[in-house]
């Protein structure tokens, strides 16, 4: 199983044992049904699998949808920094993200994309917008897609005309269709919005930060510099520092960014787990490297909850330390770390912490 399957059935199973009432919100009906087949299927089952042995067609035109906007978002970038020096475009064009050449049809047909959604939309026009964006993308140059996360849109670009993108991605990437399928399930219920919400810290006042909740993991301390609850989500933010000589040097960057990757969970006292994802932070980039890191929590730890224990599943920790010897980028030198920590388990006792800190919950 991938590393992202792994977080993805994290969440799923989550998704099972949320406590009651949680509010499951979804955009249209086919979301909706989807969702709740995916959660009366056998708790053995694993979910991605699940969804590529039984809704291979929808997951393949799910990731296509996925994709076509990502190009759509591409083409947005590039014809609105052409458009700079070009007054002619017109704003119809420029709101679509379209550019030159493009006649009403065109407009109608690629704005369509914008306002449907990737378990509704229809497969022939999904790929009548396919060949129509093909088009314009083609003259890109390929640096525009030489990041890891961009390869399969450059594959797309690159079949030839005989071949049938949808069939194509269900023969050769059925495994990540089913993944972002769950993905984008998932993200309905734990909107970007929620996310946000987490990252925007309140006044320190009412949510102080802690000073001596702590655990160690690793030979690193890590502290539980924030936790509060904001509408309906919570947010949790970690603290702590790594020293050179815990970390792995590498020669050669590490594959994927330098970052915290972990498969995350949190359950409560009550039985009750929630969704987790990553909501942003701040890392270091020279040792000794302080790292803080946020993440958001759905929905709200209940307030009956007496512990919550938060855990991180085969933690990598991949650091890229810069050394700035001028004002020019080319002087500048980079080395890598990773510090593989593998699982991380914390308790938290959410009592005391009100007994410490009244009126922070």
């Amino acid at each position: 199983m991938s590393f992202e399957s792994e977080i993805l059935t994290s969440q799923a199973q989550a998704l099972r044992h949320l406590p009651p009432n949680t509010y499951l919100e979804t955009d249209q009906v086919e979301d909706e049904l989807l969702l709740a087949q995916l959660l009366e299927i056998n708790p053995a089952l694993n979910p991605v699998q699940w969804l590529q042995e039984t809704q291979a067609e929808t997951c393949v035109k799910c990731l296509f949808w996925q994709l076509l906007d990502s190009l759509r978002r591409n083409l947005v970038g590039l014809k609105r920094t052409q458009a700079q020096a070009n007054a002619a475009v017109s704003l119809a064009e420029l709101e679509a993200g379209l550019g030159y050449r493009l006649n009403d049809q065109d407009l109608k047909l690629l704005k369509s994309l914008v306002y449907s959604h990737p378990l509704q939309a229809d497969a022939e026009t999904l790929l009548s917008i396919f060949w129509r964006l093909k088009r314009e993308l083609i003259p890109l140059a390929a640096s525009q897609f030489a990041k890891p996360d961009l390869e399969l849109r450059a594959e797309l670009l690159s079949l030839p005309p005989q071949t049938d993108p949808l069939k194509w991605l269900g023969e050769n990437h059925p495994q990540y269709a089913a993944e972002s399928t769950l993905r984008y399930l998932i993200h309905q219920v734990f909107p970007r919005s929620r996310r946000v919400a987490a990252e925007r810290l309140p006044p320190g006042e009412f949510y102080p930060k802690f000073q001596k909740i702590a655990c160690t993991f690793g030979g690193i301390v890590f502290y539980l510099s924030r936790f509060y609850t904001m509408h309906e989500v919570s947010a949790i933010e970690l603290s702590f520092t790594i020293r050179k000589r815990q970390a792995r040097h590498f020669d050669a960057k590490p594959a994927g960014d330098a970052g915290w990757r972990g498969i995350p969970a949190l359950c409560d006292n009550l039985g009750h787990r929630y969704l987790i994802g990553f909501s942003g932070g701040e890392l270091g980039v020279v040792f000794p490297l302080k790292w803080e890191l946020r993440f958001a929590v759905y929905p709200a730890i209940v307030e009956s909850a007496k512990t919550f224990t938060l855990s991180f599943d085969n933690v990598l920790l991949t650091v890229e330390e810069r050394k700035i010897h001028g004002v020019h980028p080319e002087d500048d030198s980079h080395r890598y770390y990773e510090l593989p920590l593998e699982n991380l388990k914390w308790t938290v006792d959410i009592a005391a912490l009100r007994r410490q800190f009244p009126g922070f919950y």
